[in-house]
């Protein structure tokens, strides 16, 4: 006879977030051996901009969501809200 998983009501939801979000990094994943180099240029934040659109503009088609982890760990954010008039550094994929 064959168990199955139980998982709580609450605990599912998030069980099965957790296992959407791992399965989407596994295909956005860049090739094994793939290694890329960024630079950083400095962005003046404005009124209504976020971290996530900043490097979607400077980054269109790269994966915005690993270049947002590259800018708060550049920047030293404690998390992705930024204010305007603060200068942030956006990762910019360097060419080779």
């Amino acid at each position: 006879m064959r168990k199955q998983l139980r998982i709580p009501g609450g605990r599912r939801n998030l069980f099965i977030a957790a296992l959407a979000f791992s399965a989407l990094l596994a295909v956005s994943a860049p090739q094994q051996g793939t290694v890329y180099s960024y630079d950083f240029v400095p962005a003046l934040v404005e009124s209504g901009d976020t971290l996530w659109a900043l490097t979607a503009k400077h980054n269109q088609g790269l994966d915005s969501g690993a270049l947002i982890a590259l800018a708060v760990n550049y920047n030293q954010l404690n998390n992705t809200n930024i204010q305007p008039g603060q200068i942030i550094y956006i990762p910019v994929r360097a060419r080779p």
